[in-house]
């Protein structure tokens, strides 16, 4: 039997953040596209820029919150949200009780706004809890086993309770593991993969200082800037100030091809993934070096 959780007043709020960021990063588009290039530019794009993925991921928890449910029979409980499935077996399931009276020990890890409880914390008592739940913790149920806590809150928690003393009692017809299982994504190796976080970090903060110091240097620039030079060291190729913006350009998209490319060598060939990555790290030093030598 499956039951869901009151999802009204999560999902409202998520959608007021969402629209909140995009409404901002509007404006700042707009202001940006009427405002002189300078460094303040350059500082409201990365406002944007680091918004998008703040953004995706509001996103991926407003998704997850409209598709969680608590699937219940007499193998045990199925707790859905998102990439997640966390699978508690009838055997492991020691009590249900409710959360009224007990106390978050420090603060929770994961997502927490008005109406959504997704991620982990201690309770007093219980230890370790997984929370999956909409409601306030007094109006949640716990799901206590040995080993963990699964705080959740269907919509009727009285009838929830009785159906779970009801298939208790008729007992499991299939062995169950207490376990954890994610979607195909969300166990890609990159996740974990500090070398590699390390190598993707460092190209885009190159190229992001790339793109820095040409807004710190346009408004002092003339109109028409060299764009290459002779063997000789003469300037050969002129052109606008705004063509100078070719190079950062490059850089990002260099980097955001080898990202991708290097993922999906990574599940396979990690060295080969590294390889390409501090290929990319090279070409934004050498990106680096022609725009210094374009205005020096």
């Amino acid at each position: 039997m499956e039951w869901k959780p009151r999802r009204i007043r999560g999902v409202l709020t998520g959608m007021g953040l969402v629209a909140g960021i995009v409404i901002l990063d509007t404006l700042l588009v707009m202001w940006i596209a009427h405002k002189p290039v300078d460094l303040l530019t350059f500082v409201l794009g990365l406002i944007v820029a680091l918004s998008l993925p703040v953004l995706v991921l509001m996103v991926y928890w407003l998704y997850s919150l409209a598709g969680m449910r608590y699937t219940l029979d007499r193998n045990g409980l199925v707790i859905t949200c998102g990439a997640t499935k966390q699978i508690v077996p009838m055997d492991s399931i020691r009590q249900v009780m409710p959360g009224a009276g007990l106390v978050l020990e420090g603060r929770m890890h994961g997502v927490h706004w008005p109406g959504y409880w997704l991620g982990h914390g201690r309770l007093t008592r219980l230890g370790l809890t997984l929370f999956y739940a909409t409601a306030p913790l007094n109006e949640q149920l716990l799901v206590v086993t040995p080993t963990l806590t699964y705080a959740i809150s269907p919509a009727d928690a009285e009838a929830f309770t009785q159906a779970f003393e009801t298939r208790r009692q008729l007992g499991p017809l299939k062995r169950w593991s207490q376990e954890s299982q994610q979607a195909r994504f969300a166990s890609w190796p990159i996740w974990s993969d500090r070398v590699g976080h390390v190598f993707l970090g460092l190209g885009l903060l190159l190229n992001a200082g790339l793109f820095a110091y040409l807004c710190w240097r346009f408004p002092g620039l003339p109109s028409i800037v060299p764009l290459h030079f002779d063997a000789a060291g003469a300037v050969d190729r002129s052109g606008a100030r705004n063509s100078l913006f070719i190079l950062p350009l490059i850089g990002l998209l260099i980097w955001g091809g080898n990202s991708a490319l290097g993922l999906l060598l990574r599940a396979r060939e990690r060295v080969a993934a590294y390889l390409l990555w501090s290929g990319t790290l090279l070409v934004q030093i050498l990106l680096i070096v022609a725009m210094l030598a374009l205005l020096r």
